[in-house]
C-alpha cells in the first residue's frame, strides 16, 4: 500500500515531476497494459477465423 501511495503522490496533481511527465508515464503504463489485451484479441480472432 505504501508503494501505491508513493506512486500516487508522484503521479498526482502535486507531482514533483510536473503534469506533463506524469501524463506520459500514465499513458505508457496504459499502453503496456493494453498490449497483451490487443495480442490476445488478435489471437482470438485468428482462432475463430473472423
Amino acid at each position: 500500500m505504501k508503494a501505491l501511495k508513493l506512486i500516487g503522490r508522484w503521479l498526482g496533481p502535486e507531482s514533483p515531476l510536473g503534469p506533463a511527465v506524469s501524463g506520459v508515464v500514465v499513458s505508457f503504463l496504459l499502453f503496456l497494459a493494453a498490449v497483451p489485451a490487443i495480442r490476445f484479441g488478435l489471437w482470438w480472432l485468428s482462432v475463430w477465423g473472423l
